[in-house]
């Protein structure tokens, strides 16, 4: 019998089916990352089917069966993106009415896709760093740590010199010329995948 949920998976695999010699070899690249519970970084230029290849890595991997949960990081400003991830306690701050757990608790046992953790504000960056080297998790306000199992998968678009950098309180943006402390691949020491094509050599 085939449930929604196996068809569901069968669905996202056919995402990148195709025969061309980038996309068997990507398929083989992620097949075998898949597999593991590294941490992953998809890069490329917009179009390039990134958010494709995070599904199938979702999808593929012993993790199938829990939740996918996603975070566009360049969608939140400092003040807010830490607790988006990590939580907050009821009252932690002004407008915090109810307690959240936030996206890495509600991500248990399953994927965190970060979509654009290039914009991440440096602070909350390395707090995911520090996460991704304990499995602890604190919330905004709170005082008690949890231990949490998830693989994270991060989405970054190739990085320009004319990118603003990401958005500090209040909206507005940092605006390091480099944006060195945001080599988000490098920190995080993740597994590296280049979607170049995904979207494009499908036949």
């Amino acid at each position: 019998m085939i449930t929604a949920r196996h068809a569901a998976r069968a669905a996202v695999t056919s995402l990148l089916l195709g025969h061309s010699r980038v996309m068997v070899a990507l398929r083989e690249q992620l097949d075998r990352i898949a597999r593991s519970s590294a941490t992953v970084l998809i890069t490329g230029d917009t179009g390039t089917g990134k958010e494709m290849v995070a599904r199938y890595l979702h999808a593929k991997s012993p993790r199938h069966a829990m939740p996918l949960i996603a975070l566009n990081c360049a969608a939140l400003p400092e003040a807010l993106i830490e607790s988006e991830l990590f939580g907050h306690a009821r009252s932690a701050f002004t407008g915090a009415h109810a307690a959240y757990p936030g996206k890495i608790r509600l991500a248990a046992s399953g994927t965190l896709f970060l979509d654009e953790i290039g914009d991440m504000a440096p602070q909350a960056q390395a707090r995911l760093l520090r996460f991704l080297e304990t499995g602890e998790v604190f919330s905004v306000g709170g005082l008690r740590t949890d231990t949490v199992d998830v693989r994270v998968v991060g989405r970054q678009r190739r990085k320009r010199a004319s990118d603003p950098g990401p958005r500090a309180a209040g909206g507005r943006r940092h605006t390091h010329p480099r944006r060195a402390a945001l080599d988000a691949g490098g920190r995080l020491g993740a597994a590296r995948v280049a979607a170049t094509g995904a979207g494009r050599h499908r036949h």
